[in-house]
């Protein structure tokens, strides 16, 4: 039993408990390179970064494109519009609310002519557009086949200080319209 025990010894000396090899053993240790390419590629980032962030500044505040929003932070387009996130052409208002105005889009990337519904927020409620976009994908989410009816969020992007929400277009008439073929003091039947 003693020559077992001492063969166990010699076993565990050439190994250590976390599996690194001793010196005795066959591996060599590979030196660390004397410059690190990471630096250079991270700088090349934050230069790029740093560049693209200029761009979007110097674009967000074109003298032209106040001509869109009234003093009031209210998309109000007053000139021709120009394609809206590069894709979108503006063809009418369908409606103005308190936080937002709705207007009617073709979306020039479908060859279909695919109109669409932009919900543009006024600019004090920009912050509550990513809350919102939030929530109508998680609905979409639950919902793939549709069962429930709630509307589709296509695609969100920001237009001059706004958050823009771009949603299928349903139906162009809002809904005090249908209300009004209900005959008064009539009763609706649930």
């Amino acid at each position: 039993m003693a020559v077992a025990g001492s063969a166990l010894k010699r076993q565990q000396f050439t190994k250590s408990a976390f599996g690194i090899p001793l010196k005795s053993s066959t591996f060599s240790r590979i030196q660390p390179p004397v410059l690190h390419q990471v630096c250079y590629v991270t700088g090349g980032l934050a230069k790029l970064y740093q560049t693209i962030h200029d761009l979007n500044k110097d674009c967000a505040h074109d003298e032209e494109s106040q001509y869109f929003t009234d003093e009031d932070g209210t998309f109000n387009p007053t000139k021709k519009v120009p394609l809206l996130a590069k894709r979108y052409s503006f063809i009418r208002i369908l409606g103005k609310g308190c936080s937002a105005t709705l207007i009617q889009a073709v979306d020039t990337f479908r060859p279909d002519c695919h109109h669409v519904a932009i919900k543009v927020l006024n600019q004090e409620y920009y912050t509550l557009g990513y809350q919102e976009s939030n929530n109508i994908e998680r609905l979409n989410h639950a919902d793939p086949q549709d069962f429930s009816g709630t509307v589709r969020l296509l695609n969100t992007f920001s237009f001059d200080g706004h958050f823009c929400l771009v949603f299928e277009l349903l139906h162009p008439k809002p809904l005090h319209h249908y209300f009004k073929r209900i005959p008064t003091g009539s009763k609706v039947r649930s």
